[in-house]
């Protein structure tokens, strides 16, 4: 599968005429399969840029859902001087779940995940933080170790 990213340009709809606001959406970056099929992977703010390679949060996401001990995660990119952004993972247990960061990073490492994309910290919270209609506040999230404003 190769990853593209969106360029967020004007573009057009579907019946020609040019996109108007209502019609315009957030950059995503795609993923392009084999077979020519595209799919949408992730925002592109939510990208995680380590080592000039671009990755998709959503991907680790999806392997950390699949422990039977996770409620809910969010995978966010971290400042990092060598490698411009580490991967840090943020998930909350089920009730009665006890599972500790090392073994879900392990989880992670006997998964499909290449070695580059398993999150170098996992961190457990209670919940993790939502925004006004339900949804993980991966913004939140990010400003705990970024401070305001992306740097990378």
């Amino acid at each position: 599968i190769t990853t593209i990213a969106g360029t967020g340009e004007q573009g057009y709809t579907g019946d020609g005429g040019p996109a108007t606001e209502a019609t315009m959406y957030e950059p995503y970056s795609l993923a392009i399969a084999p077979d020519g099929s595209v799919y949408i992977v992730d925002r592109l703010k939510n990208l995680i840029i380590r080592g000039g390679l671009n990755i998709a949060p959503t991907e680790i996401e999806n392997v950390l859902y699949r422990h039977p001990a996770v409620l809910e995660c969010s995978v966010v990119g971290v400042p990092d001087a060598d490698w411009g952004e580490a991967i840090v993972a943020v998930a909350a247990l089920k009730d009665g779940a006890a599972v500790g960061p090392d073994e879900l990073r392990e989880h992670c490492r006997r998964s499909e995940l290449t070695s580059i994309k398993v999150p170098e910290r996992v961190e457990l919270m209670d919940a993790l933080p939502k925004n006004a209609v339900g949804k993980i506040a991966k913004d939140e999230i990010r400003r705990r170790y970024w401070g305001e404003g992306r740097q990378v």
